[in-house]
């Protein structure tokens, strides 16, 4: 369904004020945006354009040009919906880089980072709201989005009676990485505000130590490692921790019991299910 582009020097791929039907992803080369004031700036490899047409009708408010030569991918909008039932983890991309473009419009001088913090932030809050309308076609994308996150993160659950009641007796979604599994200070501050962190609470003679473990993910595989706790982890009957042979384990596809401590009588038990997309 996508289709190669080739452009050369010069060559108009959108032009302002005319519809916009398709969405754009530059393989090699570059493209250049030029703005009705004159104002131009350039996408590279890898950037996506056009993304609006998903979400609206109005024309394009810029004239887009190749910069030299260049490859280009399209795809048309009815198609690209289409394949969201059967791949729908390509919407979080896609919904990130609308909101990323509409940030970009109402803070034009905002810093890079503080644009993909906002941005995440404005994805998260949607999805866990459910501020969309599904009769429309950004409710659509936004639902497909929020079942793609919900199929490829790893979902934690509480099994003994106290880790139920720190998930409200639910699911937690892991969404973010490192994500921290420790005893919730005195004064939690901003750590209480964290989406990646768990913070327990426990009381004298501590079970869960101030940093417990924590679980890591290079988009592959995911880790889960003992902070150095006192009672060390059990992770499926194994005893990782500073005090025994190993600190860390590679979880792999499927459901593993952790125990926060080395006794299977533990004040916090959980179950972790991990996606075969790691």
């Amino acid at each position: 369904m996508w289709k190669p582009v080739q452009c050369s020097e010069g060559d108009l791929i959108l032009e302002n004020g005319k519809a916009v039907d398709h969405i754009y992803v530059i393989i090699k080369g570059s493209i250049k945006l030029l703005e009705p004031t004159g104002d131009a700036r350039l996408l590279s490899k890898g950037a996506m354009f056009g993304e609006h047409c998903l979400i609206r009708t109005t024309p394009s408010s810029v004239s887009v040009y190749a910069e030299g030569d260049a490859l280009l991918s399209s795809i048309h909008k009815d198609q690209f919906l289409q394949s969201f039932e059967t791949s729908p983890k390509a919407a979080r991309k896609v919904v990130k880089s609308l909101l990323k473009r509409m940030w970009e419009m109402d803070h034009p001088n905002s810093e890079s980072e503080q644009m993909e913090q906002q941005t995440e932030e404005s994805l998260q809050e949607s999805l866990e709201t459910r501020t969309f309308d599904p009769n429309t076609t950004h409710g659509r994308i936004m639902q497909m989005t929020a079942r793609s996150s919900q199929e490829e993160s790893p979902r934690l659950t509480g099994i003994s009676s106290r880790a139920k009641e720190e998930l409200n007796g639910g699911e937690l979604t892991v969404e973010q990485f490192p994500f921290h599994i420790c005893r919730k200070p005195s004064t939690p501050g901003p750590l209480a505000l964290m989406r990646n962190y768990l913070l327990l609470e426990d009381d004298a003679p501590y079970q869960v130590s101030q940093k417990h473990c924590r679980l890591i993910s290079d988009g592959k595989k995911i880790v889960i490692i003992d902070d150095k706790s006192h009672f060390g982890t059990l992770v499926d009957g194994e005893t990782i921790g500073r005090k025994f042979s190993k600190q860390q384990l590679a979880l792999s596809p499927g459901r593993h019991r952790i125990i926060l401590g080395s006794s299977k009588h533990a004040l916090y038990q959980f179950e972790i299910d991990i996606p075969d997309t790691h």
